[in-house]
């Protein structure tokens, strides 16, 4: 759960935007819920990620929300929190379109900088001719899918959003698509009869090996020769030490 102090920060730093905010929450009510933020408890990501005017992406940085990021051209602002969140943001913010928070030290005047360096420095898809500006966010720990709606605020163009529609182009810049490449996988298999030239060969394995007990013992087997070597050679320069001192007249 998120703690009263990291919702007050989040909470603080969206109430001083001129947005209407969406917010995925457990339930209808969020305590101390500004005027300009709703919430819901569920709201459909790609769907919303999909739409032309989505302005940012405030994200805990998952694998999966990257991608949909990525393959809808929307600029990420990632709060991750652990395992590989930390890479993907990294990378993202690598390529120029993301930015990064720290979930243990951030303030509201740091999430206000980062949202606002942000969405100061994207422009609005101008083809659908629309005037409200829209930020998506899927933070974890109950702050998911928030959407900012801005009202006619024009920005100038900057990397951000120009360098997310790079990498979108590039993600889509495919002979197929993907469900086209399902078909044709499933299709394959089911024409070769199971395609078992297909089937890794690991899958065969014997249990030892796929419990890695085979290298185990070899490294544990390794390990406890250096051990009984090392044991005898003490043994041996003990010896001598004690033979040394005896022979040592009174």
């Amino acid at each position: 759960m998120l703690s009263e102090e990291k919702r007050k920060v989040f909470l603080k730093a969206f109430s001083s935007l001129p947005c209407k905010v969406f917010w995925k929450w457990e339930s209808d009510h969020l305590p101390g819920q500004p005027s300009n933020v709703e919430v819901r408890k569920w709201l459909l990501q790609n769907y919303i990620l999909g739409h032309p005017n989505i302005r940012l992406f405030i994200t805990h940085a998952g694998l999966l929300s990257i991608q949909e990021a990525i393959y809808h051209g929307v600029p990420i602002l990632g709060v991750p929190f652990f395992a590989d969140q930390y890479t993907n943001i990294n990378k993202a913010k690598d390529h120029g379109f993301g930015e990064k928070v720290d979930f243990a030290t951030f303030t509201t005047e740091i999430l206000l900088a980062k949202i606002q360096k942000i969405l100061q420095n994207s422009r609005v898809g101008e083809r659908a001719g629309l005037s409200t500006e829209k930020v998506v966010s899927d933070c974890s720990y109950q702050i998911d899918n928030i959407i900012l709606y801005k009202m006619k605020f024009s920005l100038p163009c900057s990397s951000y959003k120009e360098n997310a529609e790079r990498i979108s182009r590039l993600f889509k810049d495919q002979p197929e698509t993907p469900l086209q490449k399902a078909i044709f996988w499933t299709e394959y298999v089911l024409r070769n009869n199971g395609a078992h030239h297909l089937r890794s060969s690991s899958a065969d394995m014997p249990w030892y090996q796929y419990l890695l007990l085979d290298v185990i013992a070899v490294l544990g087997t390794g390990v406890i020769l250096v051990l009984l070597l090392l044991y005898k050679l003490l043994s041996a320069v003990f010896r001598l030490a004690n033979k040394t001192i005896k022979k040592k007249p009174n």
